[in-house]
């Protein structure tokens, strides 16, 4: 699961916050916390959001790490969890924004 969470942080390369990451990895949310709480050396947390918690990879060093000693996983996660999800979520909005019309 730990590793779910470092593949997203690496290929979307923005602040993620525990809600977004329980989305698009399928975790409970409580989890996701630990998770975060464990790897937490190695995030960075965004000094614009006071509302939310979102992190990011610290280094882009690490980032590379990843994409040179995963990529078969990296792209697994792309293909089975992110872009099923960001389809989803794109036809819901898309739904929203003509129901928003009619009103």
């Amino acid at each position: 699961d730990i590793y779910k969470v470092l593949y997203l942080f690496t290929i979307t390369k923005d602040y993620l916050s525990s809600d977004t990451l329980s989305y698009f990895t399928g975790l409970d949310r409580n989890k996701v916390d630990i998770i975060l709480s464990d790897i937490r050396e190695i995030l960075f947390e965004n000094p614009f959001t006071t509302e939310v918690e979102d992190f990011q990879l610290f280094h882009e060093s690490l980032r590379e790490f990843f994409k040179e000693k995963y990529p078969l996983q990296l792209d697994e996660v792309r293909e089975r969890e992110l872009f099923p999800k960001l389809r989803t979520w794109k036809a819901k909005y898309e739904t929203f924004q003509k129901n928003k019309k009619k009103l």
